[in-house]
C-alpha cells in the first residue's frame, strides 16, 4: 500500500491539508505553487482536508457507488451538470453527468463529509487541476461565511495597497493589469486576474485562477509573449474582444513581468477600463459615487455568481443575508475608494496608456 504524504497550504487564510500518494505529491505541489501564495495571517478560518485519489480501481469503485446514490443534480458552472447523492446522515457525493465545456463527463468524483473531502480522478495528470477547483470552492464559501464579498475584478498590489480593476468580460481587465505590471517593472505584485474577495472594510483577498490572454495582449507585451510556447500566439485570432485565448498560470503571468504572487492587500483605488478597437487617445475621469456604486454593483458576484454556483460547501448564510451584506459593501466602497474610468483605443501607442495609468497610481509609488 502506498504511503500518503500531507501537503499543507493556504488559500488566503483558509488552511488546507492535501493528502496524496508520493506519485501525485510533486505534481500537486508544483501546480499549487503556480496559483497559491503564502497565508495572509489575519483570520482564523476553518480548514479542510482534501484526499486526492488517482488509483484506477478506487476511481471506478467511487463512480459506481456514487452513481447508485444519486438523487438530484447540481450545476456549479453553466454547461456542467453534477449528479448529487447522499452518504450517511451528513455526507454528499458528486459525479460529472454532463460537461459541455471540456467534454469530459465522468472525469472526476467527489465525496464530502464535514471538513474531509475525497477527490477521485480518472486521469492522474488531471488531478492537480481538479484539486485546485475544489480548493477554490472551499475558499469562496469559507470567506462568504466570514463576511467576504466576491467581485468580478482583477487586482495587483503595490507596497501593500490594491489597485482593483473592475470591468465586464472583454472590456480590458487583463490588458490593463498587464500594462500596470509592465510599467511598474517588478514593483507591483499580482493578486488575481478575475475574482477578488473583499472583507473587513478594504481587505482584498486573491482567488487562485489562471489568466486567459488574447493575442492582442500577448503581442502588446513582449515579455508576456515570451512566456507562451513558440507559435501558440499565432494560432489565436486577431479579433478584438475574442474569447479565444491562451491560459497562463497566475505565477507564470506575474513572473513574466518580474513580479510575484501575493495573497492579499488593502484596497486603495478602483480602475474601470473601457478599451475599444480604435486609436482614440487614452483619457481618465473620476467617477462620482453613484457611478462607482453602479460599477461595484455590476461587478459584485455575491450571492449570485453567473459562473460559479455553490455546490460542494453549503453556505451558512442565506441569499437574502448575503445580498444585504453585498449591498452594504458596495455602498461603503463607492464613497470611500477613489474610482476612475480609463478609456483607451488599443490601436494607439501603448506608451500613452502607460502614461495615463502611471498618473492615476502615482500616489501609490
Amino acid at each position: 500500500m502506498n504511503t500518503h504524504i500531507d501537503l499543507t497550504c493556504h488559500a488566503g487564510d483558509v488552511p488546507l491539508t492535501v493528502m496524496s500518494t508520493p506519485a501525485d505529491h510533486d505534481a500537486l505541489a508544483r501546480h499549487f505553487t503556480d496559483y497559491l501564495a503564502d497565508r495572509i495571517g489575519e483570520l482564523q478560518l476553518p480548514g479542510h482536508q482534501i484526499h486526492v485519489h488517482t488509483d484506477p480501481g478506487l476511481f471506478r469503485t467511487a463512480m459506481a457507488t456514487f452513481t447508485d446514490l444519486a438523487v438530484t443534480t447540481a450545476q456549479p458552472v453553466p454547461g456542467v451538470i453534477l449528479s448529487e447523492g447522499r452518504i450517511g446522515t451528513a455526507g454528499r457525493c458528486y459525479t460529472v453527468a454532463s460537461d459541455v465545456l471540456e467534454g469530459r463527463p465522468g472525469a472526476w468524483a467527489v465525496q464530502i463529509e464535514g471538513p474531509v473531502i475525497d477527490l477521485y480522478v480518472a486521469e492522474q495528470t488531471a488531478a492537480p487541476k481538479y484539486a485546485l477547483r475544489v480548493i477554490r470552492e472551499v475558499m469562496l464559501r469559507t470567506y462568504e461565511s466570514a463576511g467576504g464579498i466576491v467581485f468580478h475584478a482583477a487586482g495587483l498590489d503595490i507596497a501593500g495597497r490594491t489597485v482593483m480593476i473592475c470591468a465586464n468580460r472583454g472590456a480590458g481587465k487583463t490588458t490593463t493589469l498587464a500594462a500596470l505590471l509592465h510599467g511598474l517593472g517588478g514593483r507591483g505584485s499580482l493578486l488575481s486576474n478575475d475574482r477578488l474577495i473583499i472583507h473587513e472594510q478594504r481587505r482584498v483577498v486573491a482567488i487562485p485562477l489562471p489568466v486567459p490572454v488574447a493575442r492582442g495582449t500577448l503581442e502588446a507585451f513582449p515579455e508576456l509573449l515570451a512566456a507562451v510556447p513558440a507559435g501558440e500566439a499565432d494560432a489565436l485570432p486577431r479579433r478584438f474582444g475574442t474569447r479565444d485565448k491562451t491560459a497562463l498560470s497566475a505565477r507564470t503571468f506575474a513572473t513574466a513581468f518580474g513580479s510575484r504572487l501575493v495573497p492579499g492587500s488593502a484596497l486603495q483605488i478602483l480602475l474601470v477600463p473601457r478599451l475599444t478597437d480604435t486609436d482614440h487617445p487614452p483619457q481618465a475621469r473620476r467617477l462620482a459615487p453613484a457611478e462607482a456604486l453602479q460599477v461595484l454593483t455590476e461587478a459584485c458576484f455575491t450571492p449570485a455568481d453567473e459562473f460559479w454556483r455553490p455546490w460542494l460547501i453549503h453556505r451558512t448564510l442565506d441569499d437574502a443575508e448575503l445580498a444585504k451584506a453585498a449591498r452594504a459593501a458596495c455602498a461603503r466602497l463607492a464613497v470611500s475608494v477613489p474610482c476612475f474610468q480609463v478609456e483607451y483605443g488599443v490601436r494607439g501607442p501603448m506608451s500613452r496608456f502607460h502614461h495615463v495609468l502611471a498618473d492615476l497610481i502615482g500616489d501609490l509609488l
